[in-house]
Parts: C-alpha cells; structure tokens; sequence
C-alpha cells in the first residue's frame, strides 16, 4: 500500500528537539540569532558595538549606552519561566496532532495552569499574526460546508444543512501545480434567511493575482485542466472578510 507523503513527512523528534534546544544556552543562542542574525543592532540608534553587563546579561550600546535585554520585545519579555519552557510549550503545541489542553500542557511543563495558559495565549496571538501576514496565492479551491450537531426532531432540528444549529463556512486551499494541497483558510460564512443560501466572500488572505475554482482540483492524473476565474483585487471585491477570520497552514 502506498503511503501518504504528506502523513510520512519529516518532522522534528522529541529527541531531536532536545539536541537542539534541550539547555537554556542553546535557547538563547536561537532567540539571539532570530532577533539580530547580522548580530547585535541597538533598537535606539543601530550601533552594533556593545558589551554585557550586569548580573541580567544586559546589552549596552556603546554609542548611546542603552541597555536591553535579549529577552526584550518579544513574547518572553516579563517572563520569569525559562527559555527552556516556553520552547517546549512551541515543540508540544505545533507537534501535537490534535493540539494539546492547556491542563496537558501544564502537567508536562511541571508549571500552574495559569501559567501554561498563559503561554497557549501568547504563542497563539504570535502564530495568528504571522499566518495572517501571509496570502493564498496561485490555484486556490473554494467551496462550503457546514459544522454543527443535529437536534432530535422533537427539539425542532432538521436534518441536512437547513438545521438552525447548523454554522456554515467557506474553506480556501492553495494548491500546488500537481494538485497537492498547501494552505488553507477557514471563514465562517453569512447566510440569507435560507442555510443553503451562503454569501461566499472571497478573504484578504488570498493574492490578487491567485486563480479561484469551485469543486476538486483534476489532479495531473486526469489529463484536463480547468479553467480559473481571476480573482478580482481586493479593492474591488464586494465583501472581504472581516475580523475573526481564522488562516492556519495545511500539514
């Protein structure tokens, strides 16, 4: 039997994670390489010529003699977990198939409930923030569907998607030229008295110059190819997407 690329891909081990990251100093060495990868700018005035002083390893700017912390600016900033924690609450939370509860998450960092929901809310709005900086772009599917439980009869539930309990949503995926999928956008959608009646809005998340198609893509195995309407810009698009729209990355 054939196995799924996508589900056999390589990802970081737990073992691996620990070689990598498994002592403060290598943490601190990967958040000083992500802050400044040319090396040390000072946030006041960009001089590069510093020194560390002080029992907080503090940064000192030799030009203008302002101190900052590695720490400072970012989602570790006032927090007096170690860096060792909050990577493994990234490693925990990213490698989980389904996500990990916050009292899981707890119990494995050794930390207080609200401590580690306080880091699920952090890292959640940092993860938010980058993947809505980012554009679906190229071949992008677009269909509907709805979530929600059915309610017995006798409660006034419907079955099928005129049930009053019933959320509809647009799903957006980015495909790549073979048909695999890339990313994808979760919407959900307005509807017009009637549930099966939806009002598709095209998101901010997808480039102007992406392809839109409604139903599955061909795939290279069916030899056809389907013909794309060309989104329109988003300054000429009747309804973008509000907030709370919810981009996540297809894995």
């Amino acid at each position: 039997m054939a196995r799924n690329a996508i589900q056999f891909q390589d990802g970081l081990s737990l073992s691996a994670f620990l070689k990598r990251y498994g002592s403060e100093e290598q943490c601190e060495d990967a958040v000083r390489q992500w802050r400044w990868p040319e090396g040390f700018r000072c946030p006041k005035c960009g001089g590069r010529e510093h020194g560390i002083v002080g029992k907080r390893r503090l940064y000192e700017c030799h030009a203008c003699d302002r101190q900052t912390s590695l720490k400072a600016g970012t989602i570790f900033a006032h927090s007096r977990m170690p860096l060792t924690a909050w990577f493994q609450a990234m490693w925990f939370i990213t490698q989980s198939k389904g996500s990990i509860s916050t009292l899981e998450l707890s119990r494995q960092l050794d930390l207080k409930w609200d401590s580690a929901w306080l880091m699920r809310q952090k890292l959640g709005a940092v993860m938010l923030e980058d993947e809505a900086a980012r554009k679906l772009d190229g071949r992008v599917e677009m269909d509907d569907a709805v979530l929600g439980g059915e309610k017995a009869e006798l409660e006034g539930g419907k079955r099928g998607r005129k049930g009053p309990n019933k959320v509809p949503f647009v799903i957006a995926v980015a495909t790549s030229d073979e048909g695999w999928p890339q990313r994808l956008f979760l919407q959900v959608a307005e509807h017009t008295g009637a549930w099966h009646v939806l009002i598709l809005r095209l998101p901010p998340a997808l480039s102007p110059t992406a392809s839109a198609a409604s139903g599955p893509s061909p795939g290279p195995a069916a030899g056809t190819s389907r013909s794309s309407p060309r989104v329109r810009p988003s300054s000429q698009r009747r309804s973008p997407l509000s907030a709370g729209s919810t981009p996540c990355s297809a894995t």
